[in-house]
């Protein structure tokens, strides 16, 4: 993943946006200065063509179900709801660590139990409670 994480890293540098086709079988890139991709890099592209294809994939799945999750507590977000607490942090951090370095599996677990924390604290705060835990 190092490799592949600098061909992204480099690809941004050089003002490329990388995408999937729909179909999921061809490599879009696209140049958000204009410029051309330089031919050696673009040799690079091909070559990892694969492995970007599987990383872009995993991650529009990651984020469908992170902003999945989101859309669901927004719904129900009661006004007012402190969300500051170490608890609701270290929620947060979970959802982005599994996010860009877990299985989507992971994620989805993840994102369940940050989704039953929230309804929970949501619950809570109707009910005129103070969350256990600290505050907010």
């Amino acid at each position: 993943m190092t490799d592949l994480a600098d061909i992204i890293a480099r690809a941004s540098a050089h003002g490329l946006l990388l995408s999937a086709h729909a179909d999921g079988t061809q490599l879009r890139v696209k140049s958000v200065t204009r410029a051309p991709v330089p031919d050696a890099f673009r040799d690079e592209l091909l070559a990892a063509k694969p492995d970007l294809l599987t990383h872009l994939a995993r991650r529009d799945e990651a984020l469908a179900i992170v902003c999945a999750t989101m859309d669901r507590l927004a719904d129900v977000y009661p006004i007012g709801c402190p969300t500051g607490s170490r608890e609701w942090r270290e929620a947060d951090d979970a959802i982005t660590n599994a996010y860009w370095y877990a299985t989507v599996d992971v994620l989805r677990r993840v994102c369940d139990r940050y989704e039953a924390l929230a309804m929970q604290r949501f619950a809570q705060y109707r009910a005129g409670l103070k969350p256990k835990g600290g505050a907010g």
